[in-house]
């Protein structure tokens, strides 16, 4: 399975990468979308129906603003992707682990809940490592010291943020992490 670069002026979000898919690049007469999609890290999901069978679209998506280009790989839960990050609301919606059409697509799945179940538990001062790293503007990191504080006086409850915990020049850097509940991680300290 090769890399696909278009043209593409959208932006990251479900949104934008669901019209592009529908609109711009198109899908096959026998697709149905069963529902909206969802971005977590460089992974894109949906879930669609074909020929009466659920399964879960996964494209990993590279963008580049400097060319104003996008780079695509597709593939199926069928196929066993690597990325184990597909939301509980994706999986539900194709059917769960039981309504997967192979081995590989039941093993994928289950994966993928047990990666948005690993957030349990989560404590001030955990260090956790999530399975690939995460890009910043400039610079990536896989390790984060896990920050549980009230972020304002009049806050109710505590927010959890994450901080840069890889021992190289960006160790300590405050880091908001969209989505990371959806990620696949272990706590590690």
């Amino acid at each position: 399975m090769g890399w696909l670069e278009v043209s593409y002026h959208g932006s990251r979000s479900a949104k934008d990468l669901d019209a592009f898919f529908d609109k711009d690049n198109g899908w096959a007469p026998e697709v149905n979308l069963l529902g909206a999609g969802s971005v977590v890290g460089s992974a894109y999901y949906r879930p669609i129906e074909v020929k009466g069978k659920k399964l879960v679209f996964v494209a990993l998506v590279h963008f580049s603003k400097k060319n104003g280009t996008i780079c695509y790989k597709t593939m199926t839960d069928a196929d066993g992707p690597v990325e184990k990050t597909c939301p509980r609301r994706i999986l539900d919606l194709v059917g769960g682990v039981d309504g997967a059409v192979n081995q590989w697509g039941r093993e994928w799945r289950q994966a993928c809940y047990d990666a948005a179940g690993s957030t349990k538990g989560l404590k001030n001062g955990d260090i956790v490592e999530f399975d690939y790293p995460l890009f910043f503007s400039d610079w990536s990191c896989r390790r984060f010291l896990v920050r549980k504080e009230y972020l304002s006086r009049t806050a109710t409850r505590k927010s959890t943020y994450f901080v840069a915990y890889d021992g190289g020049e960006h160790n300590g850097i405050p880091c908001r992490i969209k989505n990371w509940r959806k990620m696949p991680f272990k706590i590690v300290g």
